[in-house]
């Protein structure tokens, strides 16, 4: 049987990789942040027409945004 060889894994690049990986998820989290935000503005937004158009509505009978 004897000694076993040792085997050794290089990890010169470790540090560079983690880094890079850490960007990656730093960016992809700021882009979900961001259409989040999107979608909420987007919903807002529409709310703020929808209430507009009632109150248009409201003071003008006979005016018809359909």
């Amino acid at each position: 049987m004897g000694d076993q060889p040792v085997t050794r894994a290089d990890f010169d690049n470790l540090a560079t990789m983690v880094k890079a990986l850490s960007d990656k998820l730093t960016a992809l989290m700021t882009k979900g942040d961001n259409v989040g935000n999107n979608n909420r503005n987007y919903t807002s937004n529409r709310n703020n027409n929808n209430n507009r158009n009632d109150d248009n509505n409201r003071n003008n009978p006979s005016t018809d945004d359909s």
